[in-house]
């Protein structure tokens, strides 16, 4: 018979304990989904074996609550996903990062002293620094630190292969 279970959910690098009910996937997915405000996501949960097991299914959800069972009601689970668009509430325009980097030339320059020969070296490496913090785009830096964050979580079970 379904028990209430305490769920640890690991979403966008932090987790909480939630404590669900567990009788079906629909329904588990469908409680995330009311959590979380996600339109589309995917659950994950490691076996006992440390290996990372999908989480779509009846069959794959009941050996997750069997393994949760065997440990004390309790399951770990990661939780990927793109959070909802609020209709309602219109998301204001994204602020652009801005960096300005001329200010921070004049203590150097001041520094070196009147007409320096390091001067135009120091004004070329703001201006470089300039254009390359112009491209960042907060989306692919945000993106990149998942990748890094999953890459991490992948080096215990890449070193228990070995």
């Amino acid at each position: 018979p379904p028990c209430p279970m305490q769920v640890l959910i690991t979403f966008n690098a932090s987790s909480e304990l939630k404590e669900l009910q567990m009788n079906s996937i629909e329904q588990f997915q469908q409680e995330i989904k009311e959590i979380y405000n996600l339109s589309e996501f995917s659950l994950s949960y490691f076996d006992d074996e440390g290996d990372r097991i999908n989480l779509g299914s009846q069959i794959e959800f009941d050996e997750a609550v069997e393994i949760a069972r065997e440990n004390g009601n309790f399951l770990s689970v990661v939780l990927e996903g793109e959070k909802q668009k609020e209709a309602e509430a219109p998301q204001p325009p994204k602020e652009e990062l801005k960096f300005d980097l001329k200010n921070l030339t004049a203590p150097f320059l001041n520094l070196l002293g009147a007409n320096s020969p390091l001067e135009p070296i120091v004004n070329e490496l703001a201006h470089g620094a300039q254009q390359f913090l112009n491209q960042l785009e907060p989306e692919k830096i945000q993106k990149a630190a998942r990748d890094i964050q999953e890459w991490a979580e992948e080096i215990p079970e890449m070193a228990q292969e070995l």
